[in-house]
């Protein structure tokens, strides 16, 4: 805007007392500002106006009783020079507010500017510093809307008339806490604090459980799964992965998956989360039934085998000829092909020392195992290698502590079946470690509900009805000891040295490899950046190869040699599951420890309600925050932004202050 000259306005006489004599509010005035301000002409007074850089800008023009202003340039009338600025648009309300502050010792300034020029003075002065303006409580969502984001304190007031007793205070201070009187304390650059819904500190919107695909088994599992969760009071989650349990530990001793080109193991690693008393042992006992019995019946084999053969070498006496017996006639291998409470160097010793290609590692208690001595901190990585090694490449190793070769042993299947309680397995599934060697990324993982509460036991129906004579149990025991024990021309043995001895369970036809590879590739584009599996890769990158493995259970379980897409349908629907159980599960590990942001508004509010204020300096804040590992630049400010964007604070650039929501203190 061009300065404007004296001359260039409507009234350029200077008046005297006697021509406002009759005007009160000019007289008043007169006494508080520069007397040669007020104008007048043959009809009319005046008084110039300036804006905030002290320039002469606009002219007030009163004629009898109406009020004008020459033009719509930002101006006003200051009154005092002290340290708050207050604009009005009254010359009676801004001499009465300047007397009661004189009176409350409170540093001021006050600027009137006339009415069709009040929200552009207000805004102008706002450039320089804070302006304080006061409105009553009908008006207030008008006057916030008009100085949106500008730097405007609004005191919003019950009670219009505040003038008349503000001198009563012993200060202005007291005189804003007093909720009488005044309504709320509003800065216009954010708002209504109080009316601002705070944001979340949180990245991601909880999630709700899935709902659990029982319908995607074949019938025969999807009824044995139910009248397990029945018999037992367990949940389907539980009935569910004691069931996959056992079935993957029949199929890995027969058959292998076709994965494209290649061919992998069926043999799966299962995780599942669960509280105690859930039915976790009643759930695993009744669903590896059918293979304890076979184990029984075996291991009376094995005592008769075993007592003919050392009967046998008993009776060879030469050296030599012992040595050849024993090459022609290994020792007799006991049937039992579960451990529960191994170590994984006892499993490795069974693999290699002992001849074993298929053992079952089962617990219901996943701390024995997890929490053991193989998983010391000391030794985790290599036995973490181990493990995935016989995972991928079905080879076990083991460790000799007097030589620096291992012992390698190929063709050999681990089926890990784990449940645990939650304070066992949260610090396992969140330590990187275990994830980073891709360890967890190969487990299909469940969190069961806790139904603890829900369950009942006093039902003599229930208690009438044996889980031995329920015919859904009985078929899947007869479905497994057909499994355990089947025609040798179903799934023929391979008997090449060279290569693994399991039947391969092919593809049905073209059409269901393109099934397969399209989920692989769904997988491999939800890891890009923003998509749903960005910051899981390491689990994405195993979805598409568990869901083989499932699928080629199905046709298994189904006495066939070929998948279909239906079994892979199926197989996504469960891999999906587990995937978003554990998705969730991270959520809810994440939501049950504070983050930097959460930390750093803890601190300020501890900082207000010690200190009894509202804001601190954006150097303080940084020196003082605790834990110090805020203080570094970019976290600091990351989350201070952060906290910005969610309402909690307010960062004031013009003053380099920090403003907490007032919200949060009450």
């Amino acid at each position: 805007m061009n300065s404007i000259k004296p001359f260039d306005l409507p009234l350029t006489q200077v008046a005297i007392t006697s021509d406002y004599a009759h005007n009160i509010d000019l007289t008043r005035l007169s006494q508080l500002i520069n007397p040669s301000h007020i104008l007048k002409d043959k009809d009319r007074l005046g008084v110039y106006l300036y804006n905030s850089h002290g320039e002469l800008s606009n002219q007030i023009i009163i004629d009898k009783e109406q009020h004008q202003v020459h033009n719509l340039n930002p101006g006003g009338i200051t009154i005092s020079d002290g340290d708050e600025l207050f604009i009005v648009d009254d010359i009676e309300q801004a001499i009465a507010l300047h007397l009661n502050l004189d009176s409350l010792n409170h540093s001021h300034s006050i600027v009137i500017a006339p009415p069709p020029v009040y929200d552009v003075t207000v805004k102008e002065y706002a450039q320089k510093q804070r302006v304080t303006i006061f409105a009553v409580a009908h008006e207030k969502a008008q006057q916030i809307k008009a100085f949106h984001s500008q730097n405007v304190r609004l005191i919003s007031l019950i009670d219009p008339a505040f003038n008349d007793n503000l001198n009563t205070y012993k200060s202005f201070a007291d005189f804003l806490d007093d909720k009488d009187i005044v309504q709320g304390i509003i800065d216009c650059r954010i708002g209504d604090l109080s009316k601002i819904k705070l944001g979340s500190l949180r990245d991601a919107v909880e999630q709700k459980p899935s709902k659990f695909p029982i319908d995607s088994f074949p019938p025969i599992i999807k009824n044995a799964i139910i009248a397990l969760a029945q018999h037992t009071q367990s949940t389907i989650e539980i009935a569910t992965m004691s069931i996959l349990g056992a079935l993957f530990a029949i199929a890995q001793r027969l058959v292998s998956c076709r994965f494209t080109h290649n061919t992998i193991a069926i043999s799966t690693y299962l995780l599942t989360q669960a509280e105690s008393s859930t039915g976790k042992t009643g759930c695993l006992k009744l669903s590896y039934y059918a293979i304890e019995k076979f184990i029984i019946k075996a291991e009376q084999e094995y005592r008769i085998g075993l007592e003919e053969w050392n009967k046998q070498l008993e009776k060879i006496k030469d050296s030599n000829e012992k040595l050849a017996f024993l090459s022609d006639n290994p020792k007799p291998m006991h049937p039992d092909f579960i451990s529960e409470d191994a170590t994984i160097e006892a499993l490795m010793n069974k693999f290699v020392g002992k001849g074993y290609q298929d053992l079952v590692w089962q617990s219901d208690d996943a701390g024995i195992v997890l929490g053991g001595h193989s998983f010391k901190s000391d030794r985790l990585a290599n036995v973490l290698s181990v493990l995935t090694g016989i995972y991928s490449k079905q080879i076990a190793t083991r460790t000799r502590l007097n030589n620096d070769d291992d012992e390698k042993k190929r063709w050999c299947n681990l089926t890990i079946d784990l449940m645990g309680q939650s304070a066992v397995l949260e610090p396992i599934l969140s330590d990187p470690l275990y994830t980073a060697q891709g360890f967890l990324a190969r487990f299909l993982f469940v969190k069961s509900p806790d139904n603890r509460g829900h369950r009942i036991w006093n039902s003599i129906e229930r208690l009438e009805e044996s889980p031995y004579q329920d015919k859904r149990l009985l078929d899947f025991w007869q479905l497994c000891d057909q499994l355990l024990d089947p025609l040798p021309t179903l799934y023929p043995r391979n008997n090449d040295p060279a290569k693994d001895h399991r039947f391969i369970i092919e593809y049905d036809s073209i059409a269901v490899l393109k099934y397969h590879i399209d989920y692989q590739q769904k997988c491999e584009l939800e890891q890009q950046n923003g998509k749903l599996y960005q910051f899981d890769k390491e689990i994405a990158g195993r979805l598409a190869e568990n869901a083989c493995k499932l699928a080629t259970l199905f046709a298994f379980c189904e006495l066939r040699r070929l998948t279909t897409v239906q079994d892979y349908e199926r197989a996504i629907a469960i891999v999906d599951y587990c995937m978003s159980e554990r998705l969730r599960y991270f959520q809810e590990i994440q939501a049950s420890q504070k983050n930097e942001a959460e930390l750093m508004i803890d601190w300020f509010i501890k900082y207000c309600k010690d200190n009894q204020t509202t804001e601190i300096g954006q150097r303080s804040f940084m020196q003082k925050l605790t834990p110090k590992k805020l203080r570094v630049k970019d976290v600091f400010w990351n989350n201070l932004n952060f906290l910005a964007e969610t309402n909690h604070i307010f960062i004031d650039e013009i003053n380099k202050k920090i403003n907490i929501n007032p919200q949060i203190l009450t």
